[in-house]
């Protein structure tokens, strides 16, 4: 019954006729599908025929103030479970922290169950980065990326007085946008 009432929820085409580039009408959802792939195909494989070298002239000009490494290390090192804790304490009520959309209340009903998944989660996006780093399939820099970008979004909920101590005067968390 289920599987019915799904497959009559079917969405209908949006796009049920193309016209080709000599002007023929292009009918049928496989064909317009179709036809539509190979024009996007042969649109994205074209070169660019655009000079970049002024952006990257222009993005080597810049002086962009960089992190210490000692202030690299203590943004980037690992999450431990008394700062998911203190970030817990922190949220504001009735607001949902992520994609989830599961509001606080929730991660504070269960911290024990889901607060230890989220390290583990966080732990397990360093290995991959590494590993990924060391078979060469992206750059060190690339692969530590991907890690930091959920590590930098648990950073963010905790504002801990590691930042403080970083840099008094706040300039480490505007290099890095988080206010």
């Amino acid at each position: 019954m289920l599987a019915w009432l799904l497959q009559r929820q079917r969405p209908v085409p949006i796009i049920q006729m193309l016209c080709g580039p000599s002007g023929e009408k292009i009918l049928g959802q496989l064909r317009v599908n179709s036809h539509l792939r190979e024009h996007l195909r042969t649109i994205y494989a074209a070169p660019c025929g655009v000079d970049v070298t002024w952006i990257q002239e222009y993005l080597d000009g810049l002086r962009i103030p960089l992190l210490t490494e000692a202030q690299s290390e203590e943004l980037e090192g690992e999450v431990s479970l008394d700062d998911l804790m203190e970030a817990l304490g922190r949220m504001v009520s009735r607001k949902a922290p992520g994609p989830d959309g599961l509001p606080v209340e929730f991660y504070r009903a269960y911290p024990t169950v889901i607060l230890p998944q989220l390290v583990q989660c966080t732990e397990r996006c360093n290995t991959v980065a590494k590993s990924i780093c060391e078979e060469g399939q992206l750059t060190c820099h690339a692969a530590h990326g991907a890690s930091a970008i959920y590590r930098h979004a648990l950073r963010r909920l905790l504002h801990t007085r590691k930042r403080a101590r970083l840099d008094p005067d706040g300039s480490a968390d505007n290099v890095l946008n988080l206010k």
